[in-house]
């Protein structure tokens, strides 16, 4: 009997309640009905700012600011990832992957491309 691996499903997340009803909508529809014979193999990729793509600081302070704002993104990102584990542990969805990526600026493009490269490294 030959094994057929299954097909990827790559999913770009970023901190937000619509990235999250996203993944939620995802696994109740392509998941949870099929128990653990789902169809997919699930990446999520999971996308967090750096502060230099959110604000323009400079001046006295401006190191002290970043590095602050920097450890406040890697909490949040924390968070979120185990928010996401969860989720699917919830719904006895067990074998995800998730990357974590760091946007040097705010662009869904960039999420896209990252997506998009995590299929072409899965063929």
């Amino acid at each position: 009997m030959v094994s057929k691996e299954k097909p990827v499903m790559v999913m770009g997340l970023y901190d937000s309640k619509l990235s999250f009803y996203a993944l939620e909508w995802t696994l109740d529809r392509y998941f949870v009905g099929f128990g653990p014979n789902h169809p997919f193999k699930l990446v999520v990729v999971h996308a967090r700012p750096t502060p230099a793509s959110v604000v323009g600081v400079g001046g006295p302070g401006a190191g002290n600011f970043i590095t602050i704002m920097e450890s406040e993104f890697k909490r949040k990102a924390s968070r979120s990832i185990d928010q996401i584990k969860q989720m699917c542990l919830n719904k006895s969805i067990e074998d995800v992957k998730i990357e974590r990526k760091r946007l040097l600026r705010q662009s869904c493009s960039l999420l896209c491309n990252d997506c998009e490269k995590a299929i072409q490294d899965k063929n």
